[in-house]
């Protein structure tokens, strides 16, 4: 993980140089060194991204350990303690503990690995809490824009929840409407950036600064974006953000005039400064306003969450704001029935005609009062007209009042009206029907917008891929889960709703705002691990416990490919390594016994030839020759010592070639594509793991004399044969458990059609139909507890095909064995 912390030290005289000297040596720079609390409070006004390091010595005391704690504590400052003296405080001492504790020895390698195992914690701890809450304030963001809350209550609200949240100085929600920002609701608005800002504007001529356009900057930097798009300080989503804003606004001086902004007060104690627009129907309708009195503030990450949330936020505010009109438009409808403004009809019976008010001839766009039903039905919609002719007939025979919906299709628009009609009786005769015709076009069409607001915010829930499921507290049932949650644990479990989420999830009775990693298991056993989050929400009026959980299955696996990789990348500097040592001597030892081998020929040749001699020389000599030969025992030497020579060199020959094939399976350059010879890579690996499989298996190379070779990563590739390989070893294991027989693992290379071909067959026990959609799948194992991970084949497959573009697949039969097959584009050399 990358360290996003600058290093602080804080440390006392007597240690100061021998100990920042050792932190050198471990890889990292000091950016302050402090020894004094007094001295940090005048350089961190506020919490800053630093990791204060604690140099506890001999001569430090428990009171000073304990005013940086608490001062570091309150500021949010992780603190790791380095004790180098063996005397820090036992557990109980202090009120507040460190982040991370650093013990003896303290050498530069044990700071290293110490430091980096501690900004990895710290990092972590930082990531998570920062997930949790920005998870927290969408949820509870995303909990009340579904509350029926005024539109008033909704901006102030979300504005509180932001800032309680994120701890900003001010935030803000402007609204614009066809004449500028309508509407302005800020937390903490005392000294707002936005109202010291000066606009170009003629009817502002002579008036005071703060009197001027508050929304200024804002509206301006909304209204402006695409001559704006490009700057530094604008997002492709449209947002401006500055983290010193007054050195902004010199810097890009020119561009702010040109648009009407002439000048902003650079004395506001405001120096960051973020503009969030509100869009809703690819309209902006406002913007989100963000203020700090500190320089950097802001990060990239944190402006494109609030870009996100916006979205949904700025879809609610306008269905705020049209339930706010439409509400207001019902109130004067109501008004208007009063006083005789709703359009209005009457028919009387035995006519063809209908008598319409002034109103109704507006709704309706007839031009004379007296209207025939014929040219009525001709504006009603084809598809309505059938329906309103069956609800009349029926209330001219059941005399009951009626009311329907339909569809005007009219010169240049289409409307939406309410037909409302009820007979009439005059002396207890069936004269007439009256009515009223009221335009609903506008709600309507608002009802449909929020209809479709409505799906387009499911479609953003699902988007984010968070599973949410609703449990009673009491009783542990899930009353709701979304589409997300259904697809990942539908599989295993079937539908969620009714469940007992102790049974297929977990308990959520004692976890309560709650964040943790959790492995979900499934009934086919397959192993979901999550992200999982358990919150208390209020719904339908009864607190429930949410579960949120995102699928880390494809993060855990990545996760595991690096820790594989890494401990690849170890491994095959350690062979490097023991295979560079061992080779140097090997070869003088080779050297030494070619070399004996050579002196002891020639000594059995001279010997040979020294006895010829002997025949011939006097008996006496002879006689002394054979006493002595006994000793020599030359007879055992001519036999056993060319013997040993040769067994002594093959086994040096032996060890050469393993030390070969260490060199080539630990190559250099991890992440680097060049030619792999496939031929060399199975020798290497059959060689390597000779030990996983010389007293199960027999292993036969079939190798195509054509060289087969591919492009890509020479360790990855191994890996896959590796994988393979010993797999094939354990399954012969599995089948010949009882009997100890061997069996067979045959690996054969070729080419076909321009793709290398590599196959690996073993005899063991095969893989049954039931699990063959699995094999490939993260987390799968077979294998008891411990002894598989169910991730070896699942890397083997992201290998191939996504690092290599290649194919791996495998045909088996239950108790007689398995193939597996890799296809790979081949190369040239």
């Amino acid at each position: 993980m990358v360290n996003e912390y600058k290093l602080a030290v804080f440390t006392d005289a007597a240690g100061k140089n021998d100990f920042i000297s050792l932190i050198r040596e471990a890889g990292f720079e000091p950016d302050n060194i402090f020894s004094s609390v007094g001295e940090i409070e005048r350089i961190f006004r506020k919490t800053l991204p630093y990791i204060i390091i604690y140099h506890y010595t001999s001569c430090s005391s428990k009171e000073s350990l304990a005013e940086v704690l608490n001062f570091c504590e309150h500021r949010s400052l992780p603190v790791v303690v380095a004790d180098s003296c063996g005397k820090y405080p036992i557990p109980g001492e202090l009120e507040i503990n460190p982040n991370y504790y650093i013990r003896l020895p303290m050498t530069a390698d044990v700071l290293k690995v110490h430091l980096g195992l501690a900004f990895s914690a710290i990092n972590r701890e930082k990531l998570h809490e920062s997930h949790k809450n920005k998870l927290q304030l969408a949820i509870q963001i995303l909990e009340l824009l579904n509350q029926q809350e005024s539109f008033k209550n909704i901006t102030s609200d979300i504005l509180f929840i932001v800032k309680e949240y994120t701890g900003y100085d001010e935030v803000a929600i402007r609204v614009l409407d066809n004449e500028g920002f309508s509407f302005f609701e800020s937390v903490n608005p005392e000294d707002t950036l936005s109202s010291r800002c000066e606009v170009a504007s003629e009817n502002e001529q002579g008036t005071p600064p703060d009197s001027r356009c508050s929304s200024c900057i804002c509206e301006i930097v909304l209204n402006k974006r695409q001559e704006l798009k490009g700057y530094p300080f604008m997002t492709y989503g449209g947002s401006f953000w500055s983290n010193d804003l007054p050195e902004t606004v010199k810097e890009y001086n020119d561009i702010f005039a040109s648009l009407g902004l002439l000048h902003i007060d650079l004395n506001s104690k405001y120096r960051s400064l973020a503009l969030i627009p509100l869009s809703a129907q690819d309209k902006v309708i406002g913007a989100m306003q963000i203020c700090s009195r500190d320089k950097g503030t802001f990060t990239e990450e944190i402006i494109r969450f609030f870009e996100r949330i916006s979205v949904s936020i700025g879809i609610t505010l306008s269905n705020k704001k049209m339930q706010m009109k439409l509400e207001e438009s019902e109130r004067l409808l109501t008004k208007s029935q009063n006083i005789a403004k709703v359009g209005s009809w009457i028919h009387k019976i035995g006519t063809d005609t209908y008598h319409m008010s002034a109103e109704a001839m507006n709704i309706t766009e007839f031009t004379t009062n007296f209207v025939a039903l014929e040219n009525l039905l001709k504006i009603v919609h084809e598809e309505d007209r059938s329906k309103l002719l069956e609800r009349r007939d029926k209330s001219r025979q059941d005399f009951q009042p009626y009311s329907i919906d339909v569809r005007f299709v009219l010169r240049d628009s289409v409307k939406y009206v309410n037909i409302s009609a009820e007979p009439v009786f005059i002396n207890g005769k069936f004269t007439e029907i009256n009515g009223i015709i009221q335009d609903i076009t506008e709600r309507t069409l608002a009802v449909l917008e929020l209809d479709e607001n409505r799906l387009f915010l499911d479609s953003i829930l699902t988007g984010i891929q968070a599973a949410i499921v609703l449990v009673d507290p009491d009783t542990q049932t899930i009353v709701y889960s979304n589409s997300t949650a259904d697809k990942l644990l539908k599989k295993g479990v079937g539908p969620l709703m009714g469940k007992n989420c102790e049974q297929f999830i977990c308990s959520t009775r004692d976890t309560p705002d709650t964040h943790t990693d959790y492995i979900i298991t499934l009934d086919d056993n397959t192993f979901i691990p999550v992200s999982k989050s358990v919150l208390k929400v209020r719904w339908k009026g009864k607190l429930h416990h949410a579960i949120i959980f995102f699928d880390l299955t494809e993060k855990k696996m990545l996760e595991r490919q690096l820790a594989i990789a890494q401990k690849m990348e170890s491994i095959g500097q350690l062979a490097a390594g023991v295979a560079h040592e061992i080779n140097t001597p090997i070869q003088y030892i080779g050297d030494n016994t070619h070399f004996i081998k050579d002196v002891m020929e020639s000594f059995l040749k001279f010997y040979s030839a020294f006895e010829a001699t002997l025949e011939e020389t006097d008996p006496v000599t002879k006689q002394k020759f054979d006493i002595l030969k006994p000793m020599l025992e030359i007879d055992f030497i001519k036999e056993e010592v060319p013997l040993a020579l040769e067994q002594t060199l093959e086994g040096i020959e032996r060890v050469s070639s393993i030390v070969r094939a260490m060199k080539m399976f630990s190559h250099p350059g991890a992440e680097e594509q060049s030619i792999i010879d496939i031929n060399i890579s199975v020798q290497n690996t059959v060689t390597v793991a000779r030990n996983e499989w010389k007293y199960d298996a027999e292993v036969v190379q079939e190798l195509s004399p054509i060289n087969p070779k591919i492009l890509g990563n020479p360790v990855d590739f191994n890996q896959v044969l590796l994988n393979l390989l010993v797999n094939a070893a354990h399954a012969i294991k599995e089948t010949n458990r009882e009997t100890g027989s061997k069996g067979t693992i045959t690996i054969s290379t070729g080419i076909e059609n321009g793709l290398a071909v590599i196959k690996v067959k073993d005899t063991g026990c095969g893989i049954p139909p039931s699990i063959a959609d699995k094999v490939f799948d993260p987390f799968f194992t077979t294998k008891e507890v411990g002894k598989g991970t169910g991730q070896g084949l699942s890397i083997c497959h992201t290998i191939i095909t996504e690092k290599h573009g290649g194919q791996i697949y495998f045909e088996s039969v239950a108790g007689e064995g398995t193939t597996f097959y890799i296809k790979i584009k081949a190369t040239e050399a």
